[in-house]
């Protein structure tokens, strides 16, 4: 793969997603006066009908560098993969592909959108995405529709999808970022499959890895930035 195809009313989701690729903000004047005449939602919506190209350029490369990182981290052959928080699932795609087609793809997130939206950390997530278009953004890039398995995230942060079992539990950017790792750490560990492993990005400054490493009994950082730590962590055959 060495592009992806875009349904076209995703891009405003993976720029409210990947704020990084807005081209305005590196203009700070004229930014500054647009964000006086009109709200951050309507500028989004705005580059996303302008720079498609550079949104899909930007998002897969991306999407290609985060899955290079996970690799050495990656089960051999999982059966079924669980993204949590997971977009509009580009790096699902990548994963599908990396796996040969031979893995099931479990998506959980939640559809609508906020009507301010907010990227701090909070006790529950902001909501921009939708997942209806993130099962056409995987059936174009080749993911069969068989394969796909999606789930609105509930009030009680369930994880449902039957008495399903999961190899490869894993969330960028989102569960552990924006909203507590407690939200959903015990039924994912649940779901895990004995040397199941758990990937997840976890905001510093607090005591998230330490959760993980206190359920899992390991937790190694695997990569990091100024704001958050990469976490692994390997459920025990015990």
């Amino acid at each position: 793969m060495n592009q992806f195809s875009i349904p076209r009313d995703a891009y405003r989701y993976i720029l409210f997603q990947r704020t990084q690729y807005l081209k305005s903000p590196q203009y700070e004047r004229f930014y500054r006066l647009a964000k006086k005449l009109t709200s951050f939602e309507s500028i989004v919506q705005f580059e996303s009908r302008l720079f498609k190209n550079h949104i899909a350029i930007s998002y897969f490369a991306d999407m290609c560098r985060e899955l290079e990182s996970m690799k050495p981290h990656l089960p051999q052959q999982p059966s079924a993969i669980l993204d949590i928080g997971c977009g509009i699932a580009g790096i699902d795609a990548l994963l599908f592909d990396h796996y040969n087609g031979r893995c099931d793809l479990f998506l959980l997130d939640k559809t609508g959108m906020e009507e301010k939206v907010f990227y701090h950390f909070e006790s529950r997530g902001a909501v921009y995405n939708s997942l209806d278009l993130a099962q056409k953004f995987l059936t174009l890039n080749g993911v069969d529709r068989s394969r796909i398995t999606t789930q609105e995230a509930t009030p009680e942060n369930e994880i449902l999808f039957g008495d399903q079992v999961f190899d490869l539990i894993f969330s960028l950017i989102s569960w552990g970022y924006h909203y507590p790792v407690s939200t959903y750490l015990q039924p994912a560990f649940e779901r895990l499959r004995p040397e199941g492993r758990l990937i997840i990005d976890v905001r510093k400054g607090n005591d998230q890895a330490k959760q993980i490493r206190d359920l899992f009994g390991n937790a190694t950082v695997i990569g990091e930035d100024s704001k958050s730590e990469r976490i692994l962590a390997i459920k025990s055959s015990d």
